[in-house]
């Protein structure tokens, strides 16, 4: 059972807690987090979600909700660390992207960080449940599988482009 915090929004937690798949109030929101990783050859790791879970087989990068008691910070390490074995915690990387939707009848606050790392994507632990498989890509490869339907639409990919370390 996954318990999520909720926020209003300001960011701020209401002290309210509910269970996932819980239907939320209007101006209630729950915590997400995307962790994007970028290689020295300007590349994007991507990773295709598994047969087991919702949107199967759809590429996207890492990230997913926040528990109950995690701030974005520490539900991106725990999400890196789960999906892909990778331990970020003395890793170059930056809270890149801040934001608010509702969209699909779903609230969420959405924190997205960027890690710079050099990494053989051969040597991820996937977690299998969740992840079919992971590479590197050049962002105008993510961009046309985007427009054709097999990545999750991000509306900040030029910028995450051009973004460098800190």
């Amino acid at each position: 059972m996954e318990l999520w915090d909720i926020y209003d929004r300001n960011r701020n937690k209401t002290g309210k807690i509910i269970q996932r798949g819980e239907r939320m109030l209007e101006g209630e929101f729950h915590l997400i987090v995307h962790i994007w990783i970028k290689n020295s050859n300007n590349e994007f790791l991507i990773q295709q979600r598994s047969e087991k879970v919702k949107n199967p087989l759809v590429w996207c990068t890492t990230g997913g909700s926040a528990v109950s008691g995690e701030d974005s910070f520490t539900a991106a390490l725990r999400e890196a660390k789960e999906e892909l074995g990778i331990d970020l915690t003395n890793e170059k990387g930056y809270l890149f992207e801040e934001g608010i939707y509702e969209e699909d009848n779903q609230q969420y606050i959405s924190d997205t960080y960027l890690y710079f790392i050099d990494l053989d994507p051969s040597q991820l632990k996937l977690q299998t449940e969740e992840v079919k498989q992971a590479k590197f890509e050049k962002m105008s490869v993510i961009k046309q599988m985007m427009e054709d339907g097999e990545l999750f639409i991000y509306d900040y990919l030029d910028e995450l482009e051009k973004a460098k370390l800190k």
